[in-house]
């Protein structure tokens, strides 16, 4: 095998004796760090009794969030089983509500009165039959 070796290996194994060698492990090394920065994005807590009353403003089963979003309907039961922020992975919590969201959802933050849903009006909803 013919693998490449880095300078501080050739270093290594061109050391003469073992004091040489001592001298060249107690050197510095520089060990490249990579960080990968994401933009910050402001990220809407979200409740799980404000997940319930959009289904419930929507008329939708958790069979029918599941399907909207694309996820397992024991992934949607398990998730409101519990009481609290909406938990789970974060792919999965950001397709329930990205899906609500398509319908119609906004989720109102916590601001003094305590958050809360409301179904947006679109044209469609908007326009009443004669």
């Amino acid at each position: 095998m013919n693998a490449r070796r880095s300078s501080d290996e050739w270093e290594l194994a061109k050391a003469p004796d073992i004091a040489s060698l001592l001298v060249i492990l107690q050197k510095p090394r520089s060990i490249l760090k990579v960080s990968i920065m994401k933009t910050s994005e402001s990220i809407l807590k979200v409740s799980i009794r404000q997940v319930k009353a959009a289904r419930a403003l929507l008329d939708w089963s958790q069979e029918q969030l599941a399907a909207a979003a694309a996820v397992s309907i024991p992934t949607v039961k398990r998730l409101e089983a519990n009481d609290g922020p909406l938990g789970g992975r974060g792919q999965t919590a950001e397709k329930i509500l990205s899906s609500l969201a398509a319908a119609g959802i906004e989720f109102i933050e916590e601001n003094g009165g305590g958050p809360g849903v409301r179904l947006v009006a679109t044209q469609k909803r908007q326009t009443r039959k004669k």
